[in-house]
Formats: structure tokens, C-alpha cells, sequence
């Protein structure tokens, strides 16, 4: 059932997904993303305890570029534009996702809601859908039902 839902979420036509797993599920997502040749990003929710520290995380590691201003806006506006980061798919998981949620429950409503903004305008390149999915590694399917986002498990 859960190789059927990690198969489903990759393959999924909407460029830009988001999802939630429970961290014994969570590898084998980032394994199947890794075979089908997307580029993965890791983060830690636990780094994340504000605002700010989101977006200090967010850069570090996925390299902003320099003009990065550390704000929601910019924030949607370097996701948006992953031009110093070619690839064919992309997935970024969030480890621990349930420690920013409890931590800062404002800060995680504004990542979803940055996040939710940029799957409406998520670009299409070269007349190619580029995948784009975003994985909440998560103890609690609260968060997922909660943030209305699919809990894979």
C-alpha cells in the first residue's frame, strides 16, 4: 500500500506536491525520488524554530542565491526559481517536520501557506513539467489533517 502512495506521489502530474510521511516510510520515499533522478534536499525541523531560522536553514541548504533577503516573499521567489539547482524533479523533505509545528505554529502555517503559493505558480520550463514535491517527515498524521495535506501512510 505505502510503495503504491510513494509511487502515486512521485509520478503525480501536479508539478508541485505536498505530502507527509511517517519517518519509518520516509526513506523509502527519498529512495525512490533518489532512483527516479530527482535532486533531494534534507532539512531539520528541529532547526527551525522561527521564522528567521526557517529561512537561514531554508538558504543554507539549498543555496540561496546572495540576493536572498530572508523574507516570505523571497522566499516563494528563490522556490520558484531554481535556476542555480538544474534538474529533471526536485523533492525536499522536512525531518522532524512536527517540531517547527510545535515550536512555532505560525511560522509552519506560513512556510505551508509559501509553500501552497508557490505550487500555483510553480513555472513550467521548456514547456516541461518539472516535479517539484515537498515530504513533511512527521510522528503526527495530526499535522498533516490539520494543514489538509495528504499523510502517506
Amino acid at each position: 500500500m505505502i510503495t503504491q502512495r510513494i509511487a502515486e506521489l512521485l509520478a503525480d502530474s501536479n508539478p508541485l506536491r505536498l505530502a507527509a510521511v511517517s519517518p519509518a516510510h520516509a526513506n523509502a520515499v527519498i529512495d525512490a525520488a533518489r532512483n527516479k533522478g530527482f535532486l533531494i534536499w534534507t532539512l531539520n525541523g528541529r532547526q527551525m524554530k522561527n521564522d528567521e531560522t526557517v529561512f537561514n536553514h531554508f538558504a543554507q541548504v539549498l543555496r540561496f542565491p546572495d540576493y536572498f533577503g530572508r523574507n516570505w516573499d523571497e522566499m516563494d521567489e528563490c522556490l520558484r526559481d531554481l535556476g542555480w539547482a538544474p534538474s529533471s524533479a526536485y523533492l525536499l523533505a522536512i525531518n522532524d517536520a512536527d517540531a517547527l509545528f510545535l515550536t512555532s505554529p505560525t511560522s509552519f502555517k506560513a512556510l505551508i501557506d509559501c509553500l501552497r503559493f508557490v505550487s500555483k505558480h510553480w513555472p513550467v520550463w521548456q514547456n516541461k513539467k518539472i516535479p517539484f514535491k515537498v515530504l513533511f517527515v512527521t510522528e503526527s498524521p495530526e499535522i498533516a489533517s490539520l494543514t489538509d495535506i495528504a499523510f502517506l501512510d
